[in-house]
């Protein structure tokens, strides 16, 4: 009898176990769904790409001319 009382606690245990097991997945799957609703794909084009250096060295030169009138 003391054998069965304590194989139906572990059952229990178990039962308990799994059940928080899925609730932390299905909380998880929440976040992630989420996080997959934000997610914006990004849009193939024909266009070429072209980097903004030459907006960058215009900034980089205007600096030292800035810091040279302020001397």
């Amino acid at each position: 009898m003391l054998l069965l009382k304590q194989i139906q606690q572990v059952v229990l245990m178990l039962y308990h176990y799994q059940k928080k097991q899925r609730k932390k997945e299905l909380e998880e799957d929440t976040i992630m769904s989420q996080a997959l609703e934000t997610y914006i794909p990004l849009k193939a084009n024909n266009y070429t790409y072209t980097d903004n250096d030459d907006n960058q060295k215009k900034g980089n030169e205007q600096i030292p001319q800035q810091v040279t009138t302020l001397q």
